[in-house]
């Protein structure tokens, strides 16, 4: 009986590793929030000339980035090989949660004592990594659209449940409203300078040409269960991702003449959408990597479990799942930081510390929007290019 209860209510270890994980993610992400918006207010003695309160909340995120960045890359690399569950190194992955706890709580707190210059130049790293986990993020949300079309057309096909086709069609609806909306307020708020037009119209038109692919029934026929979902939700991520671009954009664009006057109050309600979005995407994504795309290795193929008489079990390549949460430190921090270029100037001999909008981080998201678009548009082409081949 108390086998039967244990069995029913604990889940299993790499699953509860995983959470776990997630959690302990989850929790750096707040802790970073807090010190963005209150951190030299609870330290201002930290405060230093070259140093303000923007240049000291946007290095506190940083450092606590670089702190997760720490923990993870050692567990990935310490991890590297284990495919046999006897390796006693699975213990470290699935146990070991007091001294990990610790681990962690060291990793947190000991970049606060790294000096600020060692900070400066972070952002590059942030750029470039989260350029990567941007690509990845596009695949875990299409991956988890394409899951739900699928269940909810099997749960119509068996049940004729109607249910399930509300569902289907009302989640298609509004990404694609969604996407449609976005468009039009971006045209309206950033459309005065030229770069921005152009990213967004370029970006409209090849979020419907992915769209209008995915319909054409020839390629229905070898992603039957796919269809219009999936590439609603790209085009709304896509969206976001040129509007991240166009708020980026050093030029500061102003918006029409109409709301000419609140330019300025308009400006900061795009910087926090655009950051409050980017927070709910790496919800979802840390919650997605917690209980699903774990279990795929980098392929994209679902790992085979792997059981030994203990009762340890490997479902997922343990290497491959801290990297991805390496790359999700790394964008945490540029969400969180809203993108933003960290530089410092010499004046009157004294240096001095901003933090401010940059062409890298406008031309990193809207390239990283438009690979998206293509790598979708090869994944649903290639079968029909491809035909001997097996894509399943």
């Amino acid at each position: 009986m108390c086998r039967l209860l244990y069995c029913c209510c604990i889940p299993p270890l790499p699953l509860s590793a995983r959470a776990q994980y997630s959690i302990g993610l989850i929790l750096a992400c707040i802790l970073a929030l807090l010190f963005k918006t209150h951190g030299l207010e609870w330290f201002p003695y930290r405060q230093t000339p070259e140093c303000g309160m923007a240049c000291w909340n946007t290095l506190a995120v940083y450092r606590i980035s670089f702190g997760l960045v720490i923990y993870h890359a050692f567990l990935m690399v310490f991890l590297i090989g284990v495919s046999d569950p006897s390796d006693p190194r699975i213990h470290v992955q699935n146990g070991l949660w007091p001294v990990k706890f610790v681990v962690f709580v060291g990793v947190m707190v000991g970049p606060f004592y790294m000096a600020n210059h060692l900070f400066y130049q972070y952002w590059i790293a942030c750029l470039i990594f989260s350029a990567m986990f941007v690509i990845l993020q596009s695949i875990i949300l299409v991956d988890m659209a394409r899951t739900i079309s699928e269940h909810c057309i099997e749960m119509y096909d068996q049940t004729q449940s109607i249910l399930a086709k509300i569902l289907l069609l009302s989640t298609t609806f509004i990404c694609t409203t969604g996407f449609i909306a976005i468009t039009v307020v971006l045209y309206i708020f950033y459309g005065n300078c030229v770069l921005n037009r152009v990213f967004i119209s370029v970006n409209l038109i090849m979020n419907l040409a992915q769209m209008g692919v995915s319909v054409v029934p020839k390629v229905l026929e070898n992603h039957a269960k796919g269809g219009l979902l999936p590439s609603s939700v790209l085009a709304l991520y896509n969206t976001f991702l040129v509007a991240v671009s166009a708020v980026s954009n050093p030029d500061h664009c102003q918006i029409g003449v109409v709301w000419a006057s609140t330019a300025n109050a308009t400006k900061t309600s795009g910087d926090t959408a655009v950051e409050v979005a980017g927070i709910a995407f790496l919800v979802i994504n840390i919650a997605y990597l917690a209980f699903s795309t774990s279990t795929m290795d980098i392929s994209g193929k679902s790992s085979v479990a792997v059981s030994s008489d203990q009762g340890e079990t490997i479902e997922y390549n343990f290497s491959v799942f801290h990297l991805i949460f390496i790359l999700t430190a790394f964008y945490m921090a540029s969400v969180f930081t809203n993108w933003s270029v960290f530089s410092i100037s010499t004046v009157a001999g004294v240096d001095l510390s901003a933090v401010d909008k940059g062409v890298g981080p406008m031309w990193v998201s809207v390239a990283t929007s438009w690979i998206n678009v293509l790598l979708y548009i090869w994944s649903l082409l290639a079968p029909i290019v491809f035909s001997n081949r097996d894509f399943s």
